[in-house]
């Protein structure tokens, strides 16, 4: 069991990258055990919003990795995050579509 290192990190990392493509918590509603049974057990992960472009899902899911040993580093998630941003101008469109207005802030 892999608690700690460089793939844990990548899954917390693809969880906060999930919350920011969401807007919203993941696993709201459920308590601390029940998320453990079912990210550790069950390997469950969040589901992904269907406005999410085909590149950014791969990164969730390769960070999502059910073998902590198959996540990618850092350095390969960061580039595949770059080629996601830099062409797609349609998938920025979409996330500042859902973003509330800064009137409401």
């Amino acid at each position: 069991v892999h608690l700690v290192g460089e793939a844990a990190d990548m899954f917390s990392f693809a969880v906060v990258l999930w919350e920011l493509l969401a807007l919203k918590r993941p696993w709201e509603g459920l308590l601390e055990s029940q998320i453990m049974y079912n990210v550790a057990e069950a390997h469950k992960r969040p589901q992904i919003p269907s406005e999410v472009g085909p590149e950014l899902q791969e990164v969730l899911e390769l960070a999502w990795h059910r073998d902590p040993n198959q996540r990618p580093s850092f350095a390969e998630i960061s580039g595949m995050l770059i080629n996601a941003l830099r062409g797609s101008s349609s998938e920025q469109t979409r996330f500042r579509s859902k973003l509330p207005s800064t009137s409401s802030l």
